[in-house]
């Protein structure tokens, strides 16, 4: 499988759900466990495939995951499903490769669900092993909404087997996922864990996906593969021919194989294979950037400077020692915050002080950071153990902090950075101390990028710290390392600095500290480790990059631009739950009544559901902004009476029948309920009757129903059928759900949660 992707244009199979279903498959059962049932007819469907000119088809192992599984009593047949299924398919392969293929668990990732890393990893762990002991050729992680979910997918894969990785992740029209990730982020976090392949699929047809297989193509270093929808249930199907020949369009930018998604059957991979003869593979791909990724950001060291913020680092700061002895984090994520409002691209995070147990600290603070800032995080520790179990949890490309040339470190950590795909500051100490001079610096320096040599790390992995020392005791400290920086530069490796020891000792520190930046930028520094909302450092920052990078226009608007969002509006919108509290216990304090501040939530609430529609904030802030406003409803209830609590309308909502997916329905539960709206959630994999009979039991307002598969929207259909006995609004959606099909059936439709919520207002006319 290793020239698979790089000796032709390769053309992928199509959708088989659909296939099966018009085979006889009903709706309502577990795919895998029916598919079991009736192995030849999945041999010969994959045959089809095949026939029509696929170079290589998906198992039918989709769903085979032991937490799906597990949502119909079938947990302990996840072996006997995965391998039988992997057979199938590989009867019909007469020798050509077979992908093992691994989908979403269909639930979200704490905190924004339930799902934990640990029942991730090993429900992925599991799987992966299967597919593999059944003989499967490689592995392909599919239909991907969460990085951090995807993570998880590919660090239990490589624990288990050494299969190649495909991973394909769905984006919208804009190039996000369901949580916010954009195309970049995802392509360089997964290329640095080593996956074999990067692709999408779903979520999009041809033509839309065109430009997000060209962002991925610019970026990725290891293949691209796509595989788009033709059509969903209720809107336009193109026709074989016609989605042969846009899907053929995506070879032109960028991608090695193609194939189908939703909507797709043999003659559409039969006129596509047509379309693909004689076409070539691309010549070199690019290298992996020298960048850092965050859940939802990307920050590359080649483009502009990158503030590094110092603050989260206990040393001097007795509130914040008090608070993480406490385990209370919302103290250094309001320091975050500061930081990331004042220009820090990148966090670094240390917990070191005496009396903690840091390999248990800092992993949890780096997860829940990790989780509700969207930054990359450099992880600050000279413990080994610690620095393991962070980026264990890390769902990006993190910065290490740092590696020195002292016995053992580079041994322990060169490890690390190969498993997670870390980029690492190198320090140039070594047993004997702090190099006075510059040339012995950079000798240790090379030492120890020879050394990482030896580990499959290439120098593209560091960044150099050129060790500013303070000039209070050493007048030479500077200019010793600004040299170091020019080396940097004439070898061409990224350098750093953390620039506060430098004036250590002297008055007015950050005119010193402002001061050194700008010369060591003068010589190229591509980053520092600094206090970036430092006034005079921030403004000196600011100038840096009206004067060096185009900055002009931010930095004039620095002094024309307002304050953020005041008040409890505003705290609810940034999802700062420690602001919020507070301010609400003072408002409450001084007299201001409930329901005025209930009012001022929900205006919260309304506007960023309008900046989450315009993709200008993503589901970790808009979930974020929910339990802010949760926080706050929480502490008004006591306060209000029963008629300014009043619910705005009661809304029952479920997934249907024969579909355990419940991440769109859980996130619109939650935000009707933080719009004040009394909702009986009746949960997944819930019968018409049931769903009918609780509405009509409770007056409901309104029906909220919600599927994720194409198998199970009839569902949808047939309870419109059952609501036309006592009718009520409906709302329906799901990823497979399009307001064409909530037209033909007559029901609401929503494309997401605040969609949902304005849905609901509607209705009720609350």
């Amino acid at each position: 499988m290793k020239d698979f992707l790089n000796s032709s244009i390769r053309v992928l199979d199509g959708a088989m759900g659909t296939l099966l279903m018009a085979n006889g498959m009903p709706a309502g059962v577990c795919p895998e466990a029916w598919a079991c049932e009736h192995l030849d007819l999945v041999t010969r469907m994959h045959r089809a495939y095949f026939d029509a000119g696929a170079d290589t088809v998906f198992a039918f192992t989709f769903g085979a995951n032991s937490l799906k599984l597990a949502e119909y009593g079938l947990e302990e047949r996840t072996e006997e499903i995965n391998h039988a299924l992997v057979r199938a398919a590989k009867a019909a392969a007469n020798g050509r490769p077979v992908g093992g293929d691994i989908s979403p668990t269909g639930r979200l990732m704490a905190p924004i669900g339930d799902l934990t890393r640990e029942q991730a990893f090993n429900c992925y762990a599991r799987q992966a092993k299967a597919l593999a002991e059944a003989g499967a050729d490689y592995l392909i992680i599919e239909t991907m909404l969460d990085i951090s979910e995807t993570r998880e997918a590919v660090l239990a894969a490589k624990s288990v087997c050494n299969l190649p990785i495909w991973v394909s992740m769905t984006y919208d029209e804009a190039g996000y996922t369901l949580t916010g990730t954009d195309v970049e982020t995802a392509v360089v976090t997964l290329a640095a864990r080593g996956v074999s392949a990067i692709g999408t699929n779903c979520g999009v047809g041809p033509e839309a996906m065109e430009q997000i297989v060209r962002r991925i193509a610019a970026v990725s270093p290891v293949p691209v593969f796509a595989k788009p929808n033709a059509g969903l249930p209720g809107g336009k199907t193109l026709p074989p021919r016609e989605f042969a020949e846009l899907t053929a369009r995506l070879v032109a930018v960028g991608a090695s194989a193609v194939g189908g998604c939703c909507g797709t059957e043999p003659d559409s991979v039969l006129f596509l294979k047509d379309l693909c003869k004689g076409l070539m593979q691309h010549g070199e791909r690019p290298a992996l950037p020298r960048a850092v990724t965050g859940s939802g950001r990307l920050v590359s060291f080649e483009e502009g400077f990158c503030p590094i913020g110092e603050r989260i680092n206990p040393t001097g700061k007795k509130k914040l020692q008090a608070a993480l002895r406490a385990g209370d984090f919302e103290t250094p994520l309001a320091m975050a915050f500061e930081q990331i409002d004042a220009g820090a691209r990148v966090l670094d995070v240390n917990v070191g002080m005496n009396g903690i147990k840091e390999a248990e600290l800092l992993p949890a603070l780096v997860r829940y950071l990790a989780e509700r800032v969207s930054v990359p995080l450099c992880i600050d520790t000279a413990d080994t153990a610690a620095l393991r179990a962070a980026l264990a949890v890390y769902p990006g490309r993190a910065l290490i902090n740092s590696i020195s040339a002292e016995p053992g470190r580079a041994e322990a950590v060169f490890p690390l950075m190969q498993q997670y795909g870390a980029m690492a500051i190198l320090l140039p100490i070594d047993e004997t101390g702090v190099p006075a001079t510059a040339q012995a610096r950079i000798a240790i320096a090379d030492r120890l990028i020879a050394k990482a040599a030896e580990y499959g790390l290439s120098k593209d992995r560091f960044i150099i710290d050129a060790l500013a020392m303070t000039v209070a005791s050493d007048p030479a400290a500077a200019q010793e390392a600004l040299k170091v920086v020019d080396w940097c530069k004439a070898q061409g490796l990224l350098s750093t600095m953390g620039v506060s020891n430098i004036s250590f000792g002297l008055p007015e520190r950050p005119a010193v500290n402002a001061a050194f930046i700008a010369a060591a930028r003068a010589r190229g520094m591509q980053t520092a480790i600094m206090n970036i909302a430092e006034p005079t450092v921030q403004t000196t920052h600011a100038a840096l990059e009206a004067l060096l990078n185009g900055g002009a226009a931010a930095y004039a608007a620095r002094y024309t631009e307002t304050e953020g969002r005041p008040g409890i509006t505003g705290a609810v919108i940034e999802g700062d739950r420690l602001r919020a509290r507070t301010l609400t216990a003072q408002a409450l304090g001084a007299g201001t009544q409930a329901q005025a501040l209930v009012d001022q939530t929900v205006a919260g609430l309304d506007e960023i559901g309008v900046a989450f529609a315009e993709k200008k904030v993503f589901l970790p802030q808009l979930m974020a902004a929910a339990e802010t406003a949760q926080t706050v409803f929480e502490m008004l209830a006591p306060h209000l009476s029963k008629q300014e609590s009043r619910s705005r309308g009661t809304v029952v909502a479920a997934t249907v029948k024969g579909d355990i997916h419940d991440i769109g329905k859980n996130l619109v539960v939650c935000m009707l309920r933080n719009h004040g709206f009394r909702v009986i959630d009746l949960g997944r994999d819930v019968d018409n009757e049931t769903i009918w009979q609780t509405a009509d039991r409770e007056n409901a307002a309104l029906v909220v129903l919600s599927a994720l598969l194409t198998t199970t929207m009839e569902q949808m259909r047939a309870y419109m059928a059952l609501n036309a006995q006592r009718p009520r609004p409906v709302l329906v959606g799901g990823a497979a759900v399009s307001k064409g099909f909530a037209d033909e059936i007559g029901a609401l439709y929503a494309l997401d949660a605040a969609q949902a919520v304005e849905q609901a207002r509607a209705v009720t006319q609350a």
